[in-house]
């Protein structure tokens, strides 16, 4: 699915048969005009009582499988939501699109689609290398690469999971844009 985002309107561009019971199958790709350049931008999908928010890279991001289960009505429909500092920018809800009946079972168990923080922090380039007595923890996010050093104690190596830890802290400490949209999801 292929949608032009105008301001606050959403249309579709280009359509394709969506099936219930897809898992992985589905994606939506978005086209912004300017007045969106400096805007974080979340997707939200909703279909009956269920709905999700999928954080877009490169304007694009899969279609949630909970949206497509079975027995949620037949109608998708699809908006924007637009986060910068302490602005929240929602758009109108696209045409709905049909979804069909799918050949399932029913019992298929998957993965929950992970909430909007981590989808961030999913999104996030980090690079720890190996300095002399420490750790270059390196955090490229969308105005370029940010760095700093983290020491080891004369009696602690980092782990790979204090590593993992540095670097989730390190999105939430470096990016202001990133946590006024934690500001915002957690409202």
């Amino acid at each position: 699915m292929k949608y032009r985002v105008n301001g606050v309107g959403v249309t579709v561009t280009e359509d394709e048969t969506i099936v219930e019971g897809a898992v992985k199958v589905y994606y939506a790709e978005f086209e912004f005009d300017s007045s969106w350049d400096s805007y974080t931008k979340i997707a939200v999908f909703k279909r009956g009582e269920e709905s999700r928010e999928m954080t877009l890279a490169a304007d694009r991001c899969e279609i949630p499988w909970e949206v497509l289960q079975a027995g949620l009505g037949d109608l998708l429909s699809v908006g924007i939501r637009g986060v910068q500092a302490n602005k929240t920018r929602p758009t109108l809800w696209a045409v709905p699109k049909v979804v069909h009946p799918g050949a399932t079972s029913g019992d298929e168990s998957k993965e929950p689609t992970p909430d909007v923080i981590q989808q961030i922090i999913n999104l996030q380039k980090v690079d720890i290398s190996d300095i002399a007595g420490g750790h270059r923890v390196t955090f490229y996010d969308s105005k370029g690469a940010k760095s700093f050093e983290v020491m080891d104690g004369t009696d602690y190596t980092l782990t790979e999971a204090d590593k993992v830890e540095i670097a989730q802290r390190a999105a939430e400490l470096i990016d202001t844009e990133l946590l006024s949209m934690i500001g915002e999801v957690s409202e």
